[in-house]
């Protein structure tokens, strides 16, 4: 099946004054099966929101989960939020 062509430079630039844009225009389609079979995932990403992502998205096939946060977000916040997970930054 042909793929659309996605530049995803243009959505990061039309994100920058409304990152809630990401939401409708960047998605996973394993989201929906893998979040079914595996519940805590879906909660993953739920509590990522909750917590003020501005965007979070699973990767892959559900290896991970990640979220975008504002600079001043202080990602300690989330060891408390996610006892039992490996929280990093990335720069």
């Amino acid at each position: 099946t042909p793929r659309k062509i996605i530049d995803f430079k243009q959505i990061l630039s039309k994100s920058l004054d409304n990152p809630t844009l990401m939401k409708n225009m960047i998605f996973n389609d394993f989201e929906a099966p893998i979040f079914d079979s595996n519940p805590e995932i879906k909660n993953i990403k739920q509590k990522l929101y909750q917590s003020g992502a501005i965007f979070a998205l699973m990767s892959g096939s559900g290896s991970s989960v990640f979220g975008l946060f504002d600079n001043d977000y202080d990602i300690s916040n989330l060891n408390d939020i996610f006892p039992n997970y490996r929280i990093t930054k990335a720069n």
